[in-house]
């Protein structure tokens, strides 16, 4: 059985993502915020795990 767990944590994508905030920040706009702070708590928490055995491949997107 093979078992992988992937996280969302990479250097480039927190920059681009802290960037797109720092943008929104600047525009000011409330109801973007929000939303930009939103997709950043799912890109912390979001994970790939993926298992192969003898009955297939599975995947799970966490948390949904």
């Amino acid at each position: 059985m093979y078992k992988e767990t992937q996280h969302f944590r990479q250097p480039w994508l927190w920059v681009l993502l802290l960037g797109s905030l720092a943008l929104v920040i600047y525009r000011w706009q409330p109801i973007n915020v929000g939303i930009m702070a939103g997709v950043m708590g799912l890109f912390w928490f979001l994970r790939l795990e993926t298992r192969i055995d003898q009955k297939g491949i599975a995947y799970r997107w966490f948390p949904f």
